[in-house]
């Protein structure tokens, strides 16, 4: 099985879980034996918000020191979760060279 790229997903609010996903994204990379893949880090639960112990910038900052893109969401509400496969797919596809192409309409 060939694997693209990965969601990695942790609590907004347990520091607990962003702690942890630090674990998986190194122990991802030792499997895979790379040095980058691509990943979309989701800060999840932005329901919760007065319940928030790890900041957006906190999110921001570990998705660029990873080259990831890096998203907030609430999977309770629907919120942004097409967004975070969407992005990863043009990801990969960029890694792989094949950027997305925009089809152009001409009416005449």
């Amino acid at each position: 099985m060939d694997f693209h790229g990965y969601v990695l997903v942790y609590s907004i609010t347990s520091q607990k879980s962003f702690e942890v996903i630090k674990i998986i994204y190194e122990k991802l990379l030792d499997v895979m034996g790379k040095k980058y893949v691509p990943v979309v880090l989701v800060g999840n639960k932005t329901d919760l918000h007065q319940e928030r112990m790890v900041s957006t910038e906190e999110g921001r900052k570990l998705a660029e020191s990873w080259r990831a893109i890096f998203l907030e969401t609430s999977a309770k509400q629907n919120e942004s979760v097409a967004d975070i496969f969407h992005r990863l797919l043009i990801s990969i596809e960029s890694e792989n060279g094949n950027p997305q192409e925009k089809s152009n309409c001409i009416i005449s």
